[in-house]
């Protein structure tokens, strides 16, 4: 029997306002295995926000999910609520996405933008190994790159 205590994080589909959802919005997730498997069910559905909420002291992941293309925005120190976007390694769009999180359209950009099972793998590695992943560079609006989950270092 799994308990609270053995829980990885929550997943939230942030498609619709809390007022508005019909209840299987929020899953519970105990594995990456599980994580993997419920990001992939949203591939080929109508664009949205996922949001995935670890631990206290771990960092929040918002990912942008649209025709074939997802990024990740990441939120590691949520009290300098300063976020960092995966930057894509090759360019996968010339144009920002537009993609509904809580019924408001919430901007990506478009060096952000890689296909979304690159996304997932990204997604599933930080929350298995509570590191970046070496697969992508991490940069804020600003142009400052993030180095590690474990103190705020972007310079």
């Amino acid at each position: 029997m799994t308990t609270e205590k053995d829980q990885l994080c929550v997943l939230t589909d942030a498609l619709r306002p809390v007022p508005f959802r019909k209840g299987g919005e929020v899953m519970l997730i105990y594995s990456v295995e599980q994580l993997v498997d419920a990001l992939r069910k949203f591939i080929n559905q109508e664009p949205r926000v996922l949001i995935v909420d670890m631990p206290k002291g771990r960092p929040q992941l918002f990912i942008g999910m649209s025709k074939g293309l997802g990024a990740v925005d990441l939120y590691p120190f949520l009290a300098s609520s300063r976020s960092w976007f995966a930057s894509a390694q090759t360019t996968y769009s010339s144009e920002d996405f537009w993609i509904t999180c809580e019924g408001e359209p919430s901007w990506y950009p478009a060096w952000a933008m890689m296909p979304v099972a690159d996304a997932i793998e990204i997604v599933a590695y930080l929350v298995g190994h509570n590191e970046l992943p070496d697969t992508a560079e991490w940069v804020n609006l600003k142009g400052q790159r993030l180095f590690s989950l474990h103190k705020d270092c972007g310079v």
